[in-house]
């Protein structure tokens, strides 16, 4: 079974634009990808934009989305999620204030780079 996370953009006070990634949701892949690839708005909404995802890249034409290379119908495209709501997956991302943060089922966020850490310090 994979890990899965929610990844959202914030566009009001506890409120995010999100989507679902069903595979490799951990710091350590998710994670590193989000801040070596999408580290910018633009980038990151053009990923949220496309909907739920089977598995993220480091480049949206190779990443796996549900509707656009899979042909669900039933796949959502983006959902408006509250704080507590992206926190109902093993790990979430925010991109916020124009960096990517992480937390994995409490409010305590983290910079990618101490996500990682931890993650390998868990190990």
């Amino acid at each position: 079974m994979g890990t899965s996370c929610y990844i959202g953009i914030k566009i009001a006070d506890d409120q995010y634009r999100s989507i679902f990634c069903a595979f490799d949701g951990y710091p350590m892949h998710v994670g590193k990808t989000l801040k070596e690839n999408y580290s910018d708005r633009v980038k990151a909404e053009s990923l949220i934009s496309l909907g739920d995802m089977k598995k993220l890249a480091e480049h949206i034409a190779i990443s796996v989305f549900y509707r656009r290379d899979l042909g669900e119908t039933g796949a959502v495209d983006t959902e408006v999620r509250t704080m507590e709501e992206m926190l109902d997956e093993a790990y979430a991302y925010i991109f916020d204030d124009g960096k990517w943060l992480c937390a994995s089922r409490s409010d305590v966020w983290l910079s990618i780079d101490d996500a990682i850490a931890q993650q390998l310090a868990d190990k």
